[in-house]
């Protein structure tokens, strides 16, 4: 049986350490000033998601000038994803940019994500299904058993980087394997995608 308040804290783990390293910059500097993260529409929203998730972080940083960032985590009870489909955890890195990203933002993107939290064992990638632009899809093991110790699950991390508009994205998800495909992913970056060219920050 899960007790709440551990699982609760291993999330918040979790997903701090996604955020982290969703903070490595690769599209240049970005400056000090913060917006009031409750005065912004983004993106993705609970209700995109399902009844069972709560919008767990959101962070804003939207200078007057240069590029801004948004970054906001989803989350639902563990055992939802044991006994059920999809991810548990789902986290956006949004770059929005003054003008249109460059031609190797994805792989610039990719690149800082896998430095930032390199994964214990080989990264699968693939360009199918396209979405937005330059889509870049990307799965590797993790390891739940700190989050759920007694399930004797295996984990996965599914995600995608992809340009739309002015916007760099970066969707990560975290699911148990045998609970999470790239059908129940990509969805939510259709949704994304489809928002994406006229988000702004600030």
């Amino acid at each position: 049986m899960l007790r709440t308040p551990i699982w609760r804290w291993r999330r918040a783990a979790l997903i701090a350490l996604f955020l982290t390293a969703m903070v490595a910059r690769p599209l240049g500097p970005l400056a000090a000033p913060t917006a009031d993260a409750q005065a912004i529409q983004g993106p993705l929203a609970v209700d995109d998601l399902g009844p069972d998730w709560v919008l767990a972080r959101e962070d804003v940083i939207a200078p007057p000038e240069g590029p801004a960032l948004y970054m906001a985590a989803f989350e639902r009870p563990p055992d939802r994803g044991l006994n059920g489909q999809g991810p548990i955890i789902v986290t956006l890195r949004v770059d929005v940019l003054p003008d249109a990203p460059p031609a190797d933002a994805v792989d610039q993107n990719m690149a800082a994500f896998l430095a930032a939290a390199p994964p214990p064992g080989q990264v699968r990638m693939s360009e199918e299904p396209t979405v937005g632009a330059g889509a870049l899809w990307y799965n590797f093991d993790a390891d739940l058993s700190n989050l759920v110790p007694d399930a004797g699950a295996s984990g996965l991390v599914y995600g995608v980087i992809f340009t739309a508009g002015n916007s760099v994205v970066n969707m990560t998800t975290l699911g148990f394997a045998d609970h999470l495909a790239l059908s129940d992913i990509e969805p939510i970056a259709r949704v994304l995608a489809s928002r994406l060219p006229g988000f702004h920050l600030g």
